[in-house]
């Protein structure tokens, strides 16, 4: 074992210390949490043909993760890199609490996910409620510290770093190689103390009150060593030029950097300017810290377009000159302090590398956020060091790979590390090989352990061959440092996570290489060779070999049996065991078990257990699905685990790898302390292959509807093999997967439609076709309050036998159905807008009208105004109807005038679904009636309704009448003066024998002039009348208020209201049939009633709505095909 007694001088952001600086012993007696665990690998790269779209990321968490029903998922952060790739970063969540560490990152182009990269928790069955009080917490973490004084007592200090007291945050702490053993639900507190000066995250369990961890963000060493401090000669940088005199504080590199002289103080309020009467600044250890951190900024800008350290601009302070004698330097999370030295062997703390160092250490926390222990804390040691040499080399053109030698040239100190011959300083430059640390101190060998990567790095920038450790010969080509940097900073980027392990650095260092250079590059190719060089991975093109693992303690427990199929091998204690020699065959879909028995020397302790099969035969254990079984530690014995055999494996021999680890569920490549690792074969044998689908699910019923629920049932499926579960969904969206017939689905809206299809699978994950599509419409929230009552009720347009009745609008809290129109006592009719034509009146007769409002729940307001109406004198004659052209089954008598006159079908026809259109201005722009005898008539009333679309300002069209000899326009109605596009209007025009001759073969006639082809009028419900009285007849016109475009909020969209589709059967009561002639394949429907109100809507599917829902009255049907919007009125009975 390696010495512990190296003294540290490069600093940390993240150290996590636990109990103290004293060797932890777990404790036996710990609850564990005994679950079987499948995790996925924290790497995946798709091949471009496997790729899923981004859109999908909720199904691919599923496919991948298999994350318990607890388990979410919350965006964090989305960034867009210089390669076009879209990095989504999503926090993990248990039961809506936090999963420390926990993330699963999304790496997209073009909408499609090319790889995953995550530190994913599987956690099955936690408690997360937790028992003592925040506040208890707190205390316990103020205890575990022991402090005198606190920042937060000192409110001036606080502010000036941004800092205040701990509330307390409640997440979950998941389990680190050699410092958690099981997922606790903890509070976590950023405690800052000044006396003695201490900043870390304290963890304390939120069920008993223990500490768990601290995560250090402040880390002291003094350095027993001599020297003098070195500097840079004459630098160039920024500083600032207000008012007063010159500062060392700009804004030219993100929101800027910052230098404060603590005039060897400890109180950063007190902290002063470091100021000039001109540019030149004759403070060498502030011009140092200044210049450093600018060029630190300069760099990750530059080279990597990051902005400071969180990439988000914030301002880089720096303060120099801290306590007396102090050997040190520090990043407390918020801003950089540097002790002078102790003016003998060191200087101050201020050189270039060691402040490149500790903000890289801020970059690393903001970027992966590795956890500052074992294998993961040496990687964030490492890139602290790698951009440390790359920011000096940077600043002054050159570097000597040597870490931290600047501050103690002269005295006892001189370089901590070299990166280029890490063995020189006693650290390894071999995975697992000589002065490799296996420790627990230094928070488990993070600063001797970085000389593995140190290596790498070097490897990768200058080239170079030799013999390493393991005795593999190697050959490196240099890439320089600008390649070698941009390599190292996308991985540390975009692939590492909080727990990545020296394995993962790899992986990701090789697909940065890849993303940015290319498969096959020349850059892909050193990457790989320099990681081979030390010990990780073999050479590229090389014949890949699986990992080593094994243990290196055996003295107090090992394997003793395992059993699975054929196997039954019984055996001693070994760190690893190659028993391939022994296998056993496998069958793919089938279910196996696999049992593992312990042996204990002495003391039952807890051991986890972990087996992977190497399913694709590629030499490796991190593919999907690949770690078969897995179990938390505990004290049982035998440990059992099923598992099933996928399809589509490699159809071959391949290794199985058991592994049992004291205190902790093990990795596939990983060397712990306690514990054995053992390898065998199995022979993957191939099934039939399932290509049949079930049949579609039959006879979906909705039931038990209410305002946000509604239950499912349908009848089984059918399959060859078996039925394994049905994907419900609503609308197009996956709603669950289940295993029953049946589903309450829950979280629905008031009064609102909604769609449900379901589908089976098979195991073999074959798909039926749809069941049928069940349309639901949930309940309305009970609504109590009735609306206003209608106003202004007015009486217009009276006659012998008709009048039309007006009001303004009620109000509702929901919204007003229709009004209930009252003649008298008696109810005369419902309807849903706010007028209507009373007919069926007797002439010279005295009426009362009231009218009330309803809403959908049928609540009723108070009466409007009484309107009182005096029918007109019939005048002493007859009326007699001429005729009446209803157009529905025809012209009812009047004649086609030719091309600009044409029978339409559609929305603008004011009753049915007929009317007759004229356009233009021509001799055809006529219908005509022929032949009516008027001769015994002193009266004639012509009464129609039209419609208007598209006439221009100042268009009219006439009506008129042949005496016998010559054709007079009675009226003319006029675009703009007497009528508006878009909306239906009445009219009534009289003419007398007075005026006129009326002879017995009179003709009428409606003419358009109108100025083109778009240019409409439709024609509907024309009556002409006779009257032998004198009395004179009412000649009006009435706009009607029923503008389509406007009752469907269609305002400046005109919609084409041609019959572009065939509605049936109108009337309708239950099913409304659509005929369409478009071929889109999504199409969409709304249903809207007459006061403009949306009531139904969906997608068209087997070309039939239900309407049975929907109360008697009129509406309109919007159909959709994603190219035009087309519109038919129809009537619900």
């Amino acid at each position: 074992m390696k010495s512990s007694t190296k003294l540290i001088i490069l600093l940390s952001l993240t150290i996590l210390i636990f109990l103290g600086n004293t060797t932890v012993v777990f404790s036996q007696k710990n609850t564990d949490q005994k679950q079987e665990l499948k995790t996925p690998p924290k790497f995946l790269n798709f091949n471009e043909s496997d790729r899923v779209s981004l859109q999908n990321s909720t199904q691919l968490f599923k496919d991948i993760f298999d994350p318990s029903e607890k388990t979410s998922f919350i965006s964090i952060n989305q960034e867009e890199d210089k390669l076009g790739y879209i990095h989504s970063k999503n926090q993990q969540y248990y039961n809506n609490i936090k999963v420390e560490f926990g993330t699963v990152t999304l790496h997209s182009i073009n909408g499609m996910v090319a790889s995953i990269s995550s530190e994913f928790y599987k956690i099955v069955d936690l408690s997360t409620e937790p028992t003592i009080s925040n506040i208890q917490a707190f205390n316990k973490a103020v205890s575990h510290t022991g402090a005198k004084t606190y920042l937060w007592e000192e409110e001036d200090e606080s502010n000036e770093i941004g800092y205040s007291k701990p509330e307390g945050e409640l997440l979950i702490v998941p389990v680190f190689e050699g410092r958690t053993a099981v997922m606790k639900l903890a509070y976590k507190f950023d405690i800052y103390a000044t006396d003695p000066i201490y900043r870390a995250d304290v963890y304390i369990d939120a069920q008993t009150g223990a500490f768990i961890l601290e995560n250090k963000k402040i880390h002291h060493n003094d350095i027993p060593a001599s020297g003098a401090s070195l500097y840079n000669g004459n630098v160039s940088f920024t500083a600032d030029d207000t008012s007063g005199p010159y500062r060392l504080r700009q804004t030219a590199d993100g929101n800027g950097i910052e230098t404060y002289d603590m005039n060897n103080g400890s109180s950063y309020s007190n902290a002063s300017d470091i100021t000039s009467g001109s540019s030149v600044f004759n403070d060498p250890t502030g011009v140092q810290a200044h210049y450093g951190a600018e060029q630190t900024h300069k760099y990750f800008s530059g080279n990597h377009g990051r902005n400071s350290y969180d990439n988000t601009g914030t301002t880089i302070k720096s303060y120099v000159s801290y306590g007396s004698n102090y050997v040190n330097a520090f990043w407390n999370g918020s801003v950089m302090t540097y002790g002078d030295g102790d003016g003998v062997n060191y200087g101050p703390l201020v050189s270039l590398d060691i402040v490149g160092h500790e903000i890289t250490h801020g970059v690393t926390e903001y970027a992966a956020n590795l956890v500052y222990s074992y294998e993961s804390g040496a990687l964030n040691e490492s890139f602290s060091d790698i951009f440390g040499e790359a920011i000096e080399q940077y600043a002054t053109g050159s570097n000597d790979w040597l870490m931290g030698d600047q501050i103690g040239a002269g005295g006892s100190g001189g370089a901590l590390r070299s990166m280029s011959d890490p063995n020189a300083k006693g650290d390894p430059d071999t995975y697992l090989g000589d002065n490799w640390y296996s420790g627990s101190g230094d928070n488990g060998g993070v600063h001797y352990n970085s000389g593995v990567q140190n290596f790498w790095f070097y490897l990768l920038t200058e080239g170079g061959n030799g013999t390493n450790d393991n005795g593999d010969s190697y050959t490196v080509s240099s890439l320089g440092m600008d390649k070698a940097g941009a390599i190292a900073y996308r991985n540390l980027s975009i692939y590492l996570g909080a727990n990545s392990q020296y394995i993962d650095a790899r992986t990701g260092a090789i697909q940065a290489a890849i993303d940015l250079y290319g498969a096959d590059s020349a850059e892909e190719i050193a990457t790989t060779n320099a990681w081979y060089a030390v010990g990780v991975g073999g050479a590229y093109g090389a014949p890949a070999e699986y990992c080593n693992s094994a243990s290196t303690n055996i003295n107090d427990e090992y394997i003793s049996r395992v059993q699975l199929g054929t196997i039954d091998n019984s055996s001693g204690a070994q760190f690893y065991s190659d028993f391939t020699n022994q296998s056993t065959n496998l069958m793919e879909g089938q279910s196996y078990t696999i049992t593992v028995t312990p042996t204990w020397t002495g003391q039952s302790f807890s051991e986890g257990y972990a087996v992977w099969i190497d399913y694709n035969d590629d030499q490796d254990f991190n593919d999907a699905g690949e770690l078969v079984w897995s179990k938390a530690a505990s004290t049982n014995t035998p440990n059992s685990g099923t598992f099933t055999v996928p399809s589509e494996t490699a159809v071959t021999a391949v290794r199985i790898r058991v592994s049992m680890k004291y205190n902790g569920i093990p990795a596939a490549c990983e060397t712990f302390n306690y514990g054995e690792v053992e390898d065998y074969t199995v022979n993957l044998v191939g099934s039939v292959i399932d290509t049949q689908a079930p049949s579609a699910p039959t006879n979906l019923t909705a039931s038990n509807v209410t305002q946000t629920t509604v239950d499912l049932s349908w009848d089984a499926s059918n399959d060859n093999v078996a039925v394994t579960s049905y994907d419900v969904y609503q609308g197009a969206n996956l709603l669950e997967n289940v295993t029953g017939t049946s589903i309450q689905v829950t979280g629905l809206t008031a009064e609102t439609a909604y769609s449900f299809t379901v589908y089976a699978r098979d195991g073999a994950t074959n798909t039926s076709d749809a069941s049928n599509t069940e349309n639901v419409t949930t309940l309305s929230n009970p609504d109590t309050e009735a609306p206003s009552a209608p106003t202004n009720l007015t009486a217009s347009n009276i006659t012998q036998t008709t009048v039309d009745l007006s009001w303004d609008a009620s109000n509702d809290n929901v919204a007003v159905t229709s009004y209930d129109v009252y003649q008298g006592a008696n109810l005369l009719e419902n309807v849903t807008g706010t007028s209507i034509q009373v007919t069926g009146l007797t002439a010279e007769t005295a009426y009362s009208f009231t009218v009330y409002a309803r809403d959908g729940a049928t609540n009723t307001s108070d009466a409007s105004n009484t309107e009182n109406v005096t029918t007109l004198s019939s005048g002493g004659g007859d009326s007699t109807v001429l005729n009446e052209g209803f157009f529905e089954s025809g012209w009812d008598g009047w004649v086609d005038g030719g091309s600009d006159a044409y029978r339409y079908r559609g929305s603008r026809a004011y009753e049915g679904s007929y009317a007759i259109r004229l356009r233009d201005n021509t001799n055809s722009s006529v219908m005509t009636l022929s032949n009516i005898n008027v001769s015994s008539y002193n009266n004639i009333n012509i009464e129609f309704y039209f419609y208007a679309r598209s006439m221009e300002n100042g268009e009219d069209f006439w009506v008129q009448y042949y005496d016998g000899s010559s054709w007079n326009t009675i009226a003319t109605y006029t675009s703009g003066t007497d009528f508006s596009n878009n909306d239906f209007y009445n009219a009534s025009v009289n003419i007398s024998s007075a005026d006129y001759n009326f002879p017995s073969n009179s003709q009428f006639r409606f003419r358009c002039d109108a100025s083109g082809n778009n240019d409409q009028i439709y024609i509907d419900q024309v009556t002409i009348t006779g009257n032998s009285g004198f009395s004179p007849l009412t000649t009006y016109i009435n706009s009607l208020g029923r503008d389509i475009n406007n009752i469907l909020g269609n305002e400046g969209n005109e919609i084409d209201y041609e019959s572009d589709f065939l509605l049936y059967p109108n009337p309708a009561k239950s099913n409304i049939s659509i005929k369409l002639t478009t071929e889109s394949n999504y199409i969409t429907y709304h249903i809207f009633n007459m006061i403009g109100k949306e009531v139904l809507s969906g997608v068209l599917e087997n070309e039939t709505i239900k309407v049975d829902s929907l109360q008697a009255g009129i509406y309109f049907m919007k159909i959709d095909d994603g190219e035009e919007q087309m519109i038919q009125r129809f009537i619900k009975e």
